[in-house]
Formats: C-alpha cells, structure tokens, sequence
C-alpha cells in the first residue's frame, strides 16, 4: 500500500498557471523561485526588444523580460493584476512579466499530453513541455528555462554584472 502512495506522489505535479494574451499557460512550480506584484522597471538602452529593464529586488538587480513579446503575443497594458515571475536560469535571476497569475494546480502527470502540431507551429516547440487538459481549460505547459536563449543569458549576465558595480 506504502508504494502504491509513494508512486501517486512521484507522478503527481504542480502548475502554475498564467494568463498571456487571454490564454492559459502552465509552469511547473519547481521553475520559480517566486511571484511578484508589478513594479517600476528601469529601461536599459540596446538590448533586445523583449528586455524591459531591471528591478531591484531586496537589493539584488534582476533583468525583467517581457514574456508576452518574447512568445510573439500581443502585450497587454501592465495593470493590478499584472505579475512578474521570477526564475533562475544558470545562476542568473530573471523576471518574466504575464498578464496574470491565476492559481496553482495540482495534478497526476500523466493528464499531460504532448502539444498537438498546431500548437508546436505557433511557438518553438523547445519551449513546450506539452499540454494539459482540465475541465474545459486547454493549459499550454512552458520550460521557462527554455525560453531564456544562451543570447539572452550573454545579455543578462552583462546586464547585471554592469549594475552590481554601480
């Protein structure tokens, strides 16, 4: 009885889930270190359209990317509900800006299944970990880490080793 329990447990995963552009996104919880409300962004000139800039967070600098422009959606005007998430990607800390954050689920990992084509189409597949299926809700599962390209971390890490010295 113990391993059928443990088993259950292994198999078992949570989502974040997160608005863009009307629709719903998921990432697995264990990819944030932590969810904060929207605040002011500090616009560093020539860098990549989908870099917004930096925040101070608890007096660490942390380069904000604009999810939303970075998957090629249209961006939303940032309101109260907008949220900034934040993950670590090879020792660099970054802030990925959504519409929203809607919950956290919890549920077997086998209820995901891999991303139809279409989907695969619209957005690099490299970014996908597939989709999941609740109720009426089509959620489509991210590897945040992902998206972060090796570019970006050149980007980041010369962002913010520029502004630990300042």
């Amino acid at each position: 009885m113990a391993d059928k329990e443990n088993k259950a447990k292994i198999e078992e995963t949570q989502i974040v889930i997160f608005k863009l552009a009307k629709e719903e996104f998921g990432v697995d919880i264990s990819e944030v270190k932590e969810i904060i409300k929207m605040e002011e962004i500090i616009a560093i000139p020539n860098t990549e359209e989908h870099i917004k800039g930096i925040i101070n967070l608890r007096e660490k600098i942390i380069v904000v990317v604009s999810l939303a422009k970075k998957l090629n959606l249209p961006v939303k005007q940032y309101d109260k509900d907008t949220r900034i998430i934040i993950i670590e990607k090879d020792t660099n800390v970054v802030g990925m800006i959504v519409d929203s954050v809607e919950e956290v689920l919890r549920f077997s990992a086998d209820r995901i299944s891999p991303a139809p084509q279409m989907i695969k189409n619209e957005l690099d597949s490299k970014y996908l970990q597939g989709v999941c299926v609740i109720g009426q809700r089509l959620i489509v599962l991210l590897d945040l880490t992902m998206l972060i390209s090796a570019k970006d971390i050149d980007s980041i890490a010369k962002i913010s080793e520029e502004h630990k010295s300042a």
